[in-house]
C-alpha cells in the first residue's frame, strides 16, 4: 500500500542548454521521498547500465543526504565500481554497499534450501558440491533443484559437475554476458 502525493513542480530544473542542474533535481527527489508514505523503500535497478558520467549519479549524491530516515533508496548494480559522484556519499556513509558475499548463501543456508526444496535430508555429500557449483547465489541453486524436482534429475549426478545445457547457458549469460569485458 503506497500513498503519493505528487511533489510540488521544480521549475528551472534543466540548465539553458538542457543540462539537468543536479542541485534542483536533487530537491525534486527529496519533495518526492518526503511525499511518501514511510517507512518505504525507493528501488532503482540496473543503474550500472548507465554511463559513468550520468547526471542521475550527481543527483542521488546530492539527494541522498536530503531523503527522510524512513525512506530507503536501494540502487541495484552488478558493477562493481562506484561511479565517482556517489563517492563522497558512501564516504559520509550515505551509502552502503551490499556485495555479493552479503547475497550469496552459506553452506548451511544452500543445505536448508535443498532439503526445504527437496522434502527430506540430503547429505553433505551431494549438498556442499551443488553450494560450491553455485557459489551460494540463490538463482543458481533454484535452477538445479527445480531441474532435480521437474525431470527428477538425480541430484548425485548434479553435485558431480554434470549441468544441464538451459542451466549452464543461464549461468552463461548472467555470469558472463553481464560482466564488463575488463573483470
Amino acid at each position: 500500500d503506497i500513498l503519493i502525493r505528487r511533489p510540488a513542480r521544480v521549475s528551472g530544473i534543466l540548465s539553458e542548454d538542457g543540462r539537468i542542474l543536479p542541485e534542483l533535481a536533487a530537491q525534486y527527489l527529496e519533495q518526492f521521498a518526503n511525499g511518501l508514505k514511510p517507512p518505504c523503500t525507493i528501488v532503482l535497478d540496473d543503474v550500472g547500465n548507465l554511463p559513468p558520467d550520468s547526471p542521475l549519479y550527481e543527483i542521488l549524491a546530492t539527494g541522498l543526504p536530503r531523503l527522510p530516515r524512513e525512506v530507503r533508496l536501494i540502487l541495484m548494480s552488478r558493477q562493481r565500481t562506484l561511479p565517482a559522484a556517489l563517492v563522497r556519499a558512501r564516504l559520509n556513509q550515505h551509502l552502503g554497499i551490499i556485495g555479493w558475499h552479503d547475497l550469496s548463501f552459506t553452506r548451511e543456508e544452500s543445505r536448508e534450501l535443498i532439503r526445504l526444496t527437496m522434502g527430506t535430508e540430503v547429505p553433505g555429500t551431494i549438498t556442499d558440491p551443488i553450494h560450491d557449483l553455485t557459489g551460494g547465489w540463490a538463482a543458481g541453486l533454484c535452477l538445479i533443484l527445480l531441474k532435480a524436482r521437474q525431470d527428477e534429475a538425480d541430484l548425485q549426478a548434479l553435485a558431480g559437475g554434470h549441468i544441464p545445457t538451459e542451466i549452464f547457458g543461464y549461468f552463461a549469460h548472467e555470469v558472463f554476458d553481464r560482466t564488463d569485458r575488463q573483470t
